[in-house]
């Protein structure tokens, strides 16, 4: 049971991964929560005002769409940093727990 094919070297392996995984969320969670929401949005180099759209290379959109989209990015960031958080701290927790079981089952 302990062995090399065992239950519980399988599950450290996952546990390690869910552990690295988590903080690569959390990273990319980190990473988009620095931006500013509440940035006033540019139409090529000149700032866009309330009720206005905008034409350029990357299409058409308007003022309020902008804003939307960056709060939800914003959001979204803060939600993956805390998924990334959970999952890095629970694949570290059953990592150690395993490492301790292996130990103790000798």
């Amino acid at each position: 049971m302990t062995g090399s094919g065992g239950v519980l070297p399988t599950l450290r392996t996952v546990a390690a991964m869910a552990a690295l995984i988590g903080l690569v969320v959390l990273a990319l969670g980190l990473f988009g929560s620095t931006a500013d929401p509440n940035r006033v949005p540019n139409c090529g180099a000149t700032p866009m005002l309330p009720g206005t759209s905008c034409a350029d290379e990357s299409g058409s959109f308007t003022y309020e769409a902008k804003m939307a989209e960056q709060r939800h990015t914003f959001e979204v960031a803060d939600q993956r940093t805390t998924l990334g958080a959970d999952v890095a701290a629970i694949g570290a927790l059953v990592n150690v727990g395993v490492m301790v079981l292996l130990k103790w089952l000798g």
